[in-house]
Parts: C-alpha cells; sequence; structure tokens
C-alpha cells in the first residue's frame, strides 16, 4: 500500500472554522469528517497538489474512476488556488477541495454538500510571504518559458539573458516551479537544467499573481469601426515609445473567439503623458464614453516581448499593429471583464497545443 502524503496543517485548521463540522486525523493520514447531529462519518484520502491546473485536473479525474464508488477513497484535493474553470470542472466531477491562498472550501459526499469561502487571512500563509512571485520581473522568466522553452531546455543564462534578468531571480524562479512541479530538473550543479511538465499549471500560477496595469488611462479616439480604431495604432510610432496591444483585444487577435473585436487595451510606455498619447492617435482623455484603454507601468516590463501582429491576423493596412505575446494576453484576458475569459480560454488551447 503506497504511502500517503501529510495532510498539510493550513487544511486541518482551515477546515477547523466551519461550524458544525468535526475533525479527525487518522494515523494513515486520511480525514474523518463528521457533523453537528449527523453519526455518519466520512474519510477522506488528502491529496496535496499545490497548483492544479484544468488539463491535470481532467487527468486526475479520469486517474480517480475505479475508485469512484470507494468512499474510503474519497478524495480531497488540498491545493494552493484554483482557476475558475478548475473549481467547476472538480466540482461537476464531485471532488472535494479546498484552498490555502483563497479560502474556497467544497466538500461533497454522502449527506454532504459544503461550498465556502473561509476569510481568516491572519492563519493563514501571508501570500506577500511568497519567494519568487510571478510578478514583474519574476514575470519576464515565466514569460520567456512559454514563448521560447516549451520544448527546449532550460539553462540559467540562457533564461536569464532570454528574459533579461539576473542569474539569481532566474534560478529562484525556477527552482520554486520545479518544487510545484511545474518543471522538472535534470543533472545537478554547472550541469543542470530544466524541463517544462505544466505549461497549464504555470499559466494559471502567473494569471494569479501578476499585477495589474500602475496605470489605467481611458481615451475616446473616432473611428468609423473597431478595426478602424485598430488601423490608427501604429499613429504612436510617431511618439518614439514602445507600444503594444495588449489583454482581451490581443488575445482575440491570436485566437479569434468573437464576432466584433473587443474595445482595445494598449500597453504604452510609462514615461509618455496620456495628453500625449491621445493626441497623436487624434483622440481626447474622457471620464465616460470611451473606446480605448491606455495601461501603463513604471517599468514597462509588459513591452518587453511585444512583437508585430502575425500576418494575415490583421487587416493589411494595420500590419504594424503591436501585440504583448500570447502567454501575456493569456493572462491578461483571464483577468479581464465581460468575455475576457471566454477568448482567453480559446487562446490557452492554442497555447498548450503548439
Amino acid at each position: 500500500m503506497r504511502k500517503r502524503s501529510p495532510i498539510p496543517a493550513w487544511l486541518h485548521r482551515l477546515l477547523g472554522q466551519i461550524q458544525g463540522l468535526h475533525l479527525t486525523k487518522n494515523e494513515d493520514n486520511t480525514l474523518t469528517i463528521t457533523l453537528s447531529g449527523d453519526s455518519r462519518r466520512r474519510t477522506f484520502e488528502v491529496v496535496p497538489i499545490p497548483v492544479l491546473s484544468k488539463e491535470k485536473a481532467a487527468e486526475f479525474i479520469k486517474g480517480r474512476e475505479p475508485f469512484a464508488t470507494d468512499p474510503v477513497r474519497a478524495p480531497l484535493v488540498a491545493t494552493r488556488q484554483l482557476a475558475e474553470q478548475t473549481r467547476e470542472l472538480l466540482r461537476k466531477s464531485g471532488i472535494s477541495w479546498a484552498e490555502e491562498l483563497t479560502g474556497v472550501c467544497h466538500l461533497t459526499g454522502r449527506g454532504l454538500l459544503i461550498d465556502t469561502r473561509i476569510r481568516d487571512d491572519s492563519e493563514r500563509k501571508d501570500r506577500s510571504a511568497v519567494q519568487a512571485k510571478l510578478r514583474a520581473r519574476s514575470g519576464l522568466v515565466v514569460e520567456s518559458i512559454l514563448t521560447f522553452f516549451r520544448h527546449e531546455p532550460i539553462l540559467i543564462k540562457t533564461i536569464a539573458a532570454r528574459a533579461k534578468v539576473s542569474p539569481t531571480l532566474a534560478f529562484r524562479v525556477l527552482w520554486r516551479l520545479s518544487r510545484l512541479n511545474l518543471l522538472e530538473v535534470h543533472g545537478s550543479g554547472p550541469n543542470r537544467y530544466w524541463k517544462l511538465n505544466e505549461a497549464g499549471g504555470i499559466l494559471d500560477l502567473w494569471a494569479a499573481e501578476e499585477e495589474p496595469p500602475k496605470r489605467v488611462t481611458n481615451l475616446y479616439v473616432w473611428s468609423r469601426s473597431p478595426q478602424d480604431l485598430l488601423q490608427k495604432l501604429p499613429e504612436l510610432d510617431r511618439l518614439d515609445r514602445k507600444w503594444a496591444v495588449g489583454g482581451t483585444a490581443a488575445a482575440n487577435v491570436y485566437a479569434p473567439t468573437l464576432s466584433g473585436d473587443p474595445e482595445p487595451a494598449v500597453w504604452v510606455d510609462a514615461r509618455l503623458p496620456a495628453k500625449e498619447i491621445a493626441s497623436a492617435l487624434g483622440g481626447e482623455v474622457v471620464d465616460k464614453g470611451s473606446n480605448l484603454r491606455i495601461w501603463q507601468s513604471g517599468d514597462n516590463l509588459p513591452l518587453n516581448m511585444a512583437t508585430v501582429a502575425p500576418k494575415g491576423t490583421v487587416p493589411e493596412n494595420a500590419s504594424n499593429v503591436r501585440l504583448v505575446s500570447p502567454a501575456r494576453a493569456y493572462i491578461e484576458a483571464a483577468t479581464d471583464g465581460g468575455r475576457g475569459p471566454d477568448v482567453a480560454q480559446n487562446l490557452r488551447e492554442r497555447i498548450l497545443s503548439s
């Protein structure tokens, strides 16, 4: 019989805050749950999976099918944080889970259904304590992995040079991802290298940890149509500063999903004043009625891997339109409003199948 993983301390603490729920930690690292006024005992096999993507969740569910009727082996996934689509997949499949960072808890079994979010940040690990969180320059490391090293070995020197970060930072990010089983480690010492193990998990983790734009400015630029607005964007080249379409608009170029073009969000060099950007496009800064969002961050990092839109994805007279990388477009669309998550899902499938 295989040895079960120890039950994380945070899980016992989290579930202990649910009123009327009584926990018993067993010697074989299973967890028995009873409810006040109900003598039935429900035993769960705790399965720690720090990062669980939708794709890995589907594999996990398929692997549990032979034990679906065995109540002793009912799984309880203990994870850091799940994307909403992964939650929905587990919920439909009758799988229980708990999230350390969000407090989301879904327990299901015979006569048991608990679906709640527990708020107690003082009891849970402070999110800011996570080392090498995937944001800012650390985000560039995973952007480089997903853009250039999908099927190639990853060396410290090459990834650091490609992401334009220090070897020390690159190592911290790679080490963290390998501990989360998202990268595989091969060799040791100067011969050590990494290989991508779970691109979907890295996308989810990056989307959850990357910071939004530091500054958002709404513009109104007169145009006959969203396509016409897209064709005007290369006018920004006159300002001699970097820019690139991001968010749902970029994701929809890489993976056409929507019948109409979404309102563009454009990353622009943070040194440019909003009024100067508006003037270059023949528009104005507005509080309401905008049709263009300008995103800016002091470090301009989202622009580091921007590229000209692939041929055939935009109108010929807009051939100089620049886009953020597909991976960055995904994480921005996934956390955007409206139809952003739908577009992101289509782009995700393309990224993972490439």
